[in-house]
């Protein structure tokens, strides 16, 4: 049955989780020594198309996504690293990535954020 024009498509979203070798705190941001990359991993609730590394918003600007892959249509994985003693966010900004039918985000999704420190 054809859905009603005004009905609203359900749009994807991601959620990016880390397997830090510091310490690991799920739902907060994960911390980890300067400049150590963070593995991470972007996974989808359902297939993604033509989406890259360059959709990400990252903060800050000299910050640097690396090692990014595709492992599955909806799952990705990527490294974070910081080129100076720097926090790390990123996310997707609203129509940054779409799903098989073509439905985008209309709201920011897959955020998440590193936090630097230094050992005793």
């Amino acid at each position: 049955a054809q859905q009603p024009s005004w009905h609203a498509a359900a749009q994807p979203t991601g959620v990016v989780t880390s397997n830090s070798t510091q310490s690991v705190l799920y739902g907060v941001p994960v911390k980890s020594s300067y400049l150590e990359p963070v593995n991470c991993t972007l996974d989808f609730d359902r297939e993604v198309v033509g989406f890259n590394a360059s959709a990400f918003v990252i903060t800050p600007p000299d910050a640097q996504i690396l090692n990014f892959e595709q492992l599955a249509p909806s799952i990705y994985t990527f490294q974070l690293a910081a080129k100076v003693n720097a926090n790390i966010s990123v996310h997707l900004p609203p129509k940054a990535v779409r799903d098989i039918s073509r439905v985008g985000n209309n709201v920011m999704t897959a955020r998440f954020t590193v936090e630097y420190f230094a050992y005793p």
